[in-house]
């Protein structure tokens, strides 16, 4: 589940609104409308705002495409036969009313093309193992208007980091548990096994099933 967790950290800072011509929008209003738009789950925005070819690039300096194909364990969300961030952007988003998760961003420019921003993430999975919540640092490149480049940052406190990581994962390894053993006939269709690996299956469907049975879990 710790990569799942990365990716939530790494894609809740994703998102956008545009409109207009975009080229003259300074790059923090960019990165404000990017950060807007996590709470609309809006992927054609999300698309909209992006450059074409526009990468993200890990703290160890390796970057992948955002719209290109992936070989990833991504489940296609959006059901067009390819995968890419943007499904693992939208199961996310779909995964946002669920486990009280909340976020809170702060962006400042850095320079003419650069925006730093920092979001703070927690949900009910972390909290009922005692996590911090997640923070997160992300460097935007904004060129005419568009995102060229997400750069995530290392973590400035790694232990943290990492005590909300694992908190997270036994969190999902303990809902996971209650769901084979609670609904056993249905877990195949929402966890891979073997279970407690935290590998959701995550597609329109599925996600509003699971929506059900956090809420229980936690209730």
């Amino acid at each position: 589940m710790r990569h799942r967790v990365l990716a939530l950290a790494l894609m809740s800072l994703l998102g956008a609104s545009c409109s207009g011509d975009s080229s003259d929008a300074e790059p923090i209003d960019v990165a404000e409308r990017l950060l807007s738009a996590v709470a609309e789950g809006d992927n054609d925005a999300f698309v909209s705002v992006h450059a074409p070819g526009a990468v993200y690039t890990f703290p160890d300096g390796a970057s992948i495409e955002l719209f290109g194909p992936l070989q990833a364990d991504i489940d296609d969300f959006d059901g067009d036969g390819v995968i890419t961030l943007g499904d693992d952007f939208q199961a996310r988003q779909a995964f946002h009313p669920f486990g009280n998760h909340t976020l809170t961003w702060s962006c400042a420019a850095i320079d003419e093309t650069q925006v730093a921003c920092t979001g703070e993430t927690i949900d009910d999975f972390i909290r009922s193992e005692g996590g911090p919540p997640l923070v997160t640092e992300t460097l935007l490149t904004v060129i005419d208007g568009l995102v060229t480049e997400q750069q995530f940052m290392p973590p400035t406190d790694s232990a943290a980091f990492s005590a909300t990581m694992d908190a997270s994962d036994r969190g999902w390894t303990a809902y996971e548990a209650w769901v084979q053993k609670t609904y056993p006939e249905e877990y195949p269709a929402l966890f891979r096994a073997p279970c407690c690996t935290g590998d959701v299956i995550r597609t329109p469907d599925t996600v509003r099933r699971h929506g059900t049975l956090i809420a229980e879990f936690f209730g």
